[in-house]
């Protein structure tokens, strides 16, 4: 079925890691031959986290216009936060993710989380799994992240 008025879709990143963190943040050693630095021009930024409990990320997500670069191009964009494709989340098996979305888009949009096992109820299918989050309004999304993998 093809709809009338598509819901917009956007990037983001969510990566889930082992049960240790430490691994994926340690930084490398002196005798490491990647510069410390490599990947300061491409690195997606990471949401602040608003509860102190180590166990739980708890962040605050916006869909919005906004100027970003494309391909050294200046574009009007759909973004997260500001950027395209959008932030890091970065969590941890069994860690709870509460995500508070707000749209200020024009048009209604959710967020779907791709490839990750979440209840039915904040898969982000507008409609189906939830309704859509209309212009000005919010949702949060509130679940237990169950499995390791990178999702795009």
């Amino acid at each position: 079925m093809i709809s009338r008025n598509p819901i917009p879709c956007l990037a983001l990143v969510l990566a889930l890691i082992g049960t240790s963190s430490a691994a994926a943040q340690t930084p490398p050693s002196a005798s490491s031959f990647v510069p410390s630095d490599w990947d300061a021009q491409i690195k997606l930024p990471e949401l602040p986290d608003l509860n102190p409990d180590p166990r739980i990320l708890e962040i605050n997500l916006t869909a919005q216009l906004a100027d970003v670069d494309v391909a050294g191009t200046r574009v009007h964009a759909w973004t997260y936060n500001g950027g395209l494709p959008g932030p890091l989340i970065r969590a941890r098996v069994n860690d709870r993710l509460i995500v508070h979305f707000k749209n200020e888009l024009s048009e209604p949009t959710t967020v779907h989380w791709h490839g990750v096992r979440v209840p039915i109820e904040m898969d982000g299918v507008p409609d189906i799994s939830q309704p859509a989050v209309q212009k000005g309004e919010t949702f949060n999304y509130e679940f237990v992240l169950s499995e390791t993998g990178l999702y795009w």
